[in-house]
């Protein structure tokens, strides 16, 4: 999903929440929006460019079975694990899960849509961390 998407979505949510949590409510954008830095990341290591308008494009026409297969570190069942963990320890990170849900729903309705994974593989089964290094022995 483009990062367009994810940045409108947030700012929406941020709205909706915004009469009930003020300011806390802008923490939605990092787990909405920034928690496709991981993309990032994968396109340095890939391409060893830090071109971000040339990862951008990366990701939107190289779409292919071996990304899609990628773990993508903020995208795991981990991640969500993490800031169900921390929500518990700070208000901040209860705000930055909801934002990260959204984000994850909105990749896993997409992705089910365009016909890539089945509806909720994404966050169930192929994106596990663990899984991954056991698969490799």
């Amino acid at each position: 999903m483009l990062p367009k998407t994810h940045l409108w979505t947030s700012f929406l949510l941020m709205l909706i929440i915004w009469p009930f949590f003020g300011f806390w409510s802008l923490w939605v954008f990092l787990g909405g929006v920034f928690v496709d830095v991981d993309h990032y990341i994968k396109y340095i290591s890939k391409e060893n460019s830090w071109n971000l308008n040339n990862a951008y494009y990366f990701f939107k026409e190289k779409i292919d079975n071996d990304l899609i297969k990628e773990v993508y570190i903020f995208h795991t069942l981990e991640t969500l694990i993490v800031l169900v963990f921390l929500s518990f320890y700070h208000f901040s990170f209860f705000i930055i899960l909801s934002g990260w849900i959204l984000h994850m729903i909105l990749d896993i309705i997409h992705d089910s849509n365009s016909g890539k994974i089945r509806f909720g593989k994404r966050i169930i089964f192929s994106d596990l961390i663990i899984l991954k290094l056991f698969k490799k022995r």
